[in-house]
């Protein structure tokens, strides 16, 4: 588990990195003098809901010899990482979406070799890191070694192994080469393969409906994958074993996605009077000492924003040696932003008032948008040895 320091360092670079790629789309519509007049595009939104989970791989769980296939909505978010692990100068990101700057979609033909995988179009970067972990079968099999890991680069910890690892949407999972890879005889005992599902339950321009989220659930076991539940982070979790935890864990547990994500459009005060709809006297009761902030905050403390719970999954994927592995994470579409939750804030940028508003928030200092941390800082020293440690992919 993370010490208190790790995570506030941690929280640290999440905010740069939530800042970096949220600017980065802002300056590429708003601020770029562009040859057409037409808004360039990016996802804000898509981007802030793998936040957490980016964070936490690049800067805590990758192991020499990992790849890493990131979902396309959100190559802005991995850009940024980029800018913070020194393999991309920070003016990089002024060309995003430019001709001849950074591409839309993380593409290994067009941009700098710190890819593993290009992931656009849709359902590649779901597919590419199964065949990858097949073709580290084989050449441990025929060859001998761990498979995966380039000559030179620092040795595999005892006991681990290089893993290939997904991490997609779950709308990205309507493609149907998706699942006529995964289900492939091959895969059933591919061990070192894990997809990460960013569970935000909305597509391009809805809320999905409940049975899509079960079915996850439920494919991933019928191919005999082990599967781990990302749903409540430990805000949660800590209110469930508390009096009235009980109904409050059922009454989350049964929400509709549509309520869940109207409560999160509600004002505070709505927000609390309708999820205490049909309370018992110990959950109400326990919930009334919370303050209007609390409470939001306790709706949106979904397990892939808590690198607590995410950590403990990936330790618990690791134990796993015979199958691959699905995380569904939840999280939310549009994280930390004013439109979070919104079914229509695929495409949403944040107004020139609201990004001016996140700088404030972020604390990050006026004429310094595009920097990493200073070299000093506690946080730059902790990337410079995730780094030496040999945890890039």
């Amino acid at each position: 588990m993370l010490t208190a320091e790790e995570r506030r360092i941690l929280e640290r670079i999440q905010d740069r990195l939530l800042w970096l790629a949220t600017w980065t789309i802002h300056y590429a519509n708003a601020r770029r003098k562009n040859p057409s007049p037409e808004r360039v595009g990016g996802h804000q939104s898509s981007s802030t809901s793998v936040l957490t989970l980016l964070t936490a791989l690049y800067f805590k769980l990758l192991r020499p010899g990992d790849r890493i296939a990131v979902k396309p909505t959100a190559a802005p978010i991995f850009y940024a990482i980029q800018v913070l692990r020194g393999l991309l100068p920070p003016e990089g990101l002024k060309a995003y979406r430019a001709l001849g700057g950074l591409q839309a979609y993380p593409s290994r033909a067009k941009n700098p070799d710190w890819f593993d995988f290009s992931t656009g179009s849709m359902g590649l970067g779901a597919v590419a890191p199964a065949f990858a972990a097949l073709m580290d079968r084989y050449v441990a099999d025929h060859f001998g070694g761990s498979g995966g890991v380039e000559p030179g680069s620092p040795p595999v910890p005892a006991g681990s192994r290089p893993r290939n690892i997904a991490l997609v949407g779950d709308a990205e999972l309507d493609e149907g080469s998706v699942w006529e890879a995964w289900t492939e005889e091959a895969m059933g005992d591919l061990a070192g393969h894990l997809v990460v599902v960013d569970l935000n339950r909305q597509s391009l321009d809805r809320v999905v409906g409940d049975r899509r989220r079960r079915q996850l659930d439920a494919l991933f076991r019928a191919l005999g994958w082990h599967v781990i539940g990302l749903r409540h982070g430990l805000r949660r979790q800590a209110r469930f074993a508390a009096p009235g935890g009980d109904w409050l864990r059922e009454r989350l547990d049964s929400m509709a996605n549509l309520e869940y994500h109207a409560l999160l459009r509600l004002a505070p005060a709505a927000a609390r009077a309708a999820l205490l709809d049909g309370a018992p006297a110990a959950a109400r009761q326990a919930l009334d000492r919370l303050d209007d902030g609390e409470v939001r905050a306790l709706l949106a403390d979904v397990g892939g924003h808590d690198l607590d719970a995410i950590v403990a999954a990936f330790v618990e994927a690791d134990a796993v040696r015979d199958r691959p592995v699905a995380v569904l994470a939840w999280t939310l579409k549009g994280w930390r932003l004013p439109f979070a939750g919104d079914p229509l804030n695929h495409g949403a940028q944040l107004t020139a008032e609201q990004i001016q508003a996140l700088q404030r928030e972020l604390h990050v200092p006026e004429g310094e948008e595009w920097g990493p941390f200073p070299p000093e800082t506690a946080e730059a020293r902790y990337i410079r040895r995730a780094m030496a440690a040999g945890t890039e992919a």
